[in-house]
């Protein structure tokens, strides 16, 4: 009992936040492009969507009756409309929080080629450095923060199997202040 005590004064409106969940599994589904075919991924709510069974199998008289659309219920659902500030807000801008206050959280993207991973993933890390930096900036004793002087990542293209280290010498290379290199490709 006093665990669901506990338990239910951590929703917030009947909801657990992004930062109280151990696991989230957030959805974002990207808009169509000119070259491909008809929506089969339609957002219901703002925590479901569902996935169509394509026309082909629809037409097939051996499996119209198990021709059915399946529903998939997540944390979280993001339409094609949502922006990347939106997705910043509900789903980094709690960790980030929770970073400063010495909690770990990590947020990573799944999918096939092409669905949006890395349009997402770059609005997210630029925005959540940015937070990070502004609220240590702007906090009572910025000092108390041990700030990273040192940042570097890699991206890999496992289908060419090459490194492109990201710390390199880069066109759109600036310096944020904190002795990070921020670099957006």
């Amino acid at each position: 009992m006093t665990q669901s005590t506990s338990s239910n004064e951590k929703l917030h409106n009947g909801v657990r936040t992004v930062s109280e969940e151990k696991l989230m599994v957030v959805v974002r589904v990207r808009p169509l492009r000119n070259d491909e075919g008809p929506r089969i991924v339609h957002v219901v709510s703002d925590k479901m969507l569902v996935l169509e069974e394509e026309a082909d199998s629809r037409r097939d008289v051996l499996r119209q009756r198990r021709v059915n659309d399946k529903h998939y219920i997540y944390d979280k659902v993001f339409g094609e409309e949502s922006t990347q500030e939106e997705v910043y807000a509900t789903v980094c801008s709690p960790l980030v929080a929770d970073a400063l206050r010495g909690i770990a959280g990590a947020v990573f993207a799944y999918g096939a080629t092409g669905a949006g991973k890395t349009h997402t993933m770059t609005g997210l890390m630029a925005r959540a450095l940015s937070h990070l930096f502004e609220s240590i900036a702007d906090s009572d004793d910025p000092d108390a923060y041990e700030v990273m002087r040192y940042w570097r990542g890699r991206s890999t293209w496992c289908q060419h199997t090459t490194y492109n280290d990201i710390n390199a010498t880069h066109p759109h290379h600036t310096h944020n202040g904190y002795g990070i290199d921020l670099i957006m490709d």
